[in-house]
């Protein structure tokens, strides 16, 4: 079967041969089962011919009884397993073959092989999946939104990022980088409208809220509160460059605000940085998409009742060569900080 590089994001042609040479095709029948949740997979899979679903195992709020919720058709060319390839957790929902499909199957040790060996490879591959992750966690987003989840305190994001830079890395984006303090109430970035920086969250509180139409009215519903180490701004940066929420400062605010334009021209002129950086926003991007479905395979009552919370998928839990020691990233942050004065 011939693939178009375009249909796998930022590939190229001799990405897409590598993987058709070492893949291996197979056959699924309605209703065969390609992904079951809550269990380990050792396989990223590409749809090459058919349609599967995605599954969402949601807790009845009348009876005792979990439910199956379609979040999804996948249809070609599209990718599955890789939230498991990147964070090794068990997987977050299922996937069934809603028609006779056929599968591209490659090892994540062949796969994890050639992203460790071919720099030039692993910054599309993770480019690829950047692109392709800020697509889905958008549309989990709106289903958050439908399903007004609770948000809970974030986790520290800064420090998957600074896990996987190394220190010259980081030295860049400080020394490329101005910190910017903004008063309360201040929108920093707009829903719809483009996004020219990145930012790094130094210090204080802010409100992500998405507005949606209920009833042909508009309607403001918040997403998530930020605190300290929280990046923003990367999905827009790796797709449309288009915001998909609107983020606002709660309090006084100081954040590390990094070009656009610089990053874009740092990640084509240094390939080794680019591999790091796109690796880094992919486990970003996974953690959040991960929450999201994991919380709304999670009745609203089951929030309340402390059933389940979000803070129970703890940063330790990635088991990432690359983010083994957090304490480093941890260490590396509170050096930032103290660049900047910040807390000190």
């Amino acid at each position: 079967m011939k693939l178009k590089p375009f249909q796998f994001g930022v590939l190229q042609e001799q990405d897409i041969q590598w993987m058709l040479s070492q893949g291996k095709q197979h056959k699924l029948a309605v209703g065969d089962v390609l992904i079951a949740e809550g269990t380990y997979i050792n396989h990223i899979h590409f749809i090459l011919q058919g349609s599967l679903s995605v599954l969402l195992s949601q807790r009845s709020e009348t009876s005792q009884n979990n439910f199956d919720q379609e979040i999804s058709i996948i249809q070609p060319i599209e990718i599955l397993g890789e939230i498991s390839f990147l964070d090794q957790l068990p997987t977050s929902a299922t996937v069934k073959a809603v028609e006779n499909t056929l599968i591209l199957s490659l090892s994540n040790q062949q796969l994890l092989s050639k992203l460790n060996h071919d720099l030039d490879f692993a910054s599309r591959f993770y480019h690829s999946l950047c692109i392709l992750l800020s697509e889905r966690l958008r549309t989990v987003n709106s289903l958050f939104i439908k399903h007004q989840i609770l948000s809970s305190p974030p986790l520290r994001k800064v420090l998957f990022i600074f896990a996987v830079l190394d220190d010259l890395d980081i030295d860049w984006i400080l020394n490329t980088g101005k910190v910017v303090k903004y008063p309360p109430g201040e929108v920093l970035i707009q829903q719809q409208e483009v996004v020219d920086s990145f930012y790094i969250l130094l210090q204080g509180k802010l409100v992500v809220s998405i507005e949606s139409i209920d009833n042909q009215e508009n309607c403001n519903q918040e997403l998530a509160q930020l605190s300290q180490g929280e990046i923003l701004g990367e999905m827009s940066f790796v797709n449309t460059g288009i915001a998909s929420a609107t983020v606002k400062t709660a309090t006084e605010s100081s954040l590390l605000s990094i070009s656009q334009h610089k990053l874009r021209v740092k990640l084509k002129q240094d390939t080794s940085f680019a591999k790091r950086f796109y690796q880094a926003i992919t486990v970003v991007i996974t953690d959040r998409l991960r929450a999201r479905m994991v919380s709304i395979g999670f009745s609203q009552t089951a929030y309340l009742n402390n059933q389940f919370s979000l803070e129970s998928i703890d940063e330790d839990e990635l088991d990432l060569d690359t983010l083994d020691n957090t304490a480093l990233a941890a260490t590396r942050f509170d050096w930032l900080l103290k660049q900047v004065n910040i807390g000190y």
